[in-house]
């Protein structure tokens, strides 16, 4: 028999070892069509097969939290089946299971516990493989189960919430600087082209400071934690407006001109003239009235993932190239690039990724 193990495609555009489940993820179970051609889907049974060696990476599927889950894998003649989330469990039928004339027979190994289970995708890996034997039929046959029933196999997608260049653009509302080159001043903290994150503009008198506001409106500012505020700016340069935004039949956004700001600030590419309709003016204050703007106007979806959720662990890690956006009661902003440039506090409460490089672009 060859020693050349067949590496079964996976079309899966992610690597986290669990994905919370979220709407907009597509996982497409893998579907054995034939008794002829290799399985796709790792449970599969060939009345008549040569010897053979394959492995399968890719997604399965938990519809609801399994409290005290267990993993078992059937072979005729040999299998192993692992999670990524639980490194040190491992389903096996290690050894062939003879047969009356040699060869072997098909056997389902021992249980292997492994806790809780939550809701979503786990990425796994299976490897089976068929001695040969040619006494008779070779048959082949292979089963991975999760608490005695057939696990559902496949490849998971993820669609990003937005184009990368609208993405890109929230971005550098948020981190980046519109001022011109020739214009550049020592210190653009403080110029309302600059950065409004929380290194660009470093804290509450760079960023309020930008705005340009009266004495008696800059001093009350100062009280405010900025947090959605300098969102609300990366928003509004972006183009997303936020209006006269209501909740419970009550104003919840600030009309900066009304305040006496300049609205540069949120409209730095705007030409200088008189402020127009189309401007930008409002903002948001409280992070908790962000974290309901964002639902309804921006992200139009269930978090990706949010405080007190299932796992903290792989995908809720930012990666290189992402651009993420969050909101809590208490706290909003957004990262970028895995947070190494730490735009704000890690994301806590709802949790959105606008943008991440290997994810499938969205639908025109």
């Amino acid at each position: 028999m060859s020693n050349d193990t067949t590496i079964i495609p996976d079309g899966s555009n992610m690597q986290d070892i669990f994905v919370p489940y979220a709407v907009r993820h597509q996982f497409t179970e893998a579907v054995n069509t034939d008794e002829t051609s290799i399985p796709s889907n790792p449970s599969f049974s060939r009345h008549e097969w040569g010897a053979c060696k394959y492995e399968w990476t890719g997604y399965i599927y938990i519809a609801e939290t399994v409290q005290n889950a267990n993993i078992q894998i059937g072979a005729d003649d040999l299998g192993e089946f692992s999670i990524d989330a639980f490194p040190d469990k491992k389903a096996t039928v290690d050894r062939p299971n003879p047969g009356p004339a040699g060869g072997g027979q098909y056997y389902m190994g021992s249980a292997v516990e492994l806790g809780i289970m939550y809701k979503g995708y786990y990425r796994v890996k299976i490897s089976y493989t068929n001695i040969e034997y040619t006494a008779s039929r070779n048959a082949a046959r292979c089963e991975v189960c999760l608490n005695g029933s057939r696990v559902k196999f496949g490849a998971l997608r993820a669609v990003n919430l937005m184009p990368k260049d609208k993405a890109e653009a929230i971005k550098k509302g948020y981190t980046g600087s519109y001022i011109p080159a020739e214009q550049i001043e020592q210190n653009p903290a403080s110029d309302p082209r600059g950065p409004v994150d929380y290194i660009g503009a470093p804290g509450r008198e760079n960023f309020w400071g930008k705005f340009n506001l009266p004495e008696a409106a800059y001093q009350k500012a100062l009280a405010d934690e900025p947090c959605a505020s300098r969102l609300s700016v990366a928003l509004n340069r972006a183009g997303y407006r936020i209006g006269a935004y209501m909740i419970n039949g009550n104003q919840v956004s600030d009309n900066m001109q009304t305040i006496g700001s300049d609205l540069i600030v949120l409209n730095p590419e705007a030409p200088s003239d008189t402020p127009d309709a189309s401007w930008g003016k409002h903002i948001l204050k409280s992070a908790a009235n962000m974290k309901r703007f964002l639902r309804e106007k921006i992200a139009c979806t269930a978090p990706d993932y949010y405080e007190g959720g299932a796992q903290y662990d792989s995908y809720e890690q930012d990666k290189m190239g992402d651009i993420v956006i969050f909101a809590s009661g208490g706290h909003a902003g957004l990262t970028v690039d895995g947070n190494l440039h730490v735009a704000a506090s890690m994301p806590k409460g709802d949790v959105w990724v606008l943008h991440r490089e290997c994810w499938d672009e969205p639908r025109k």
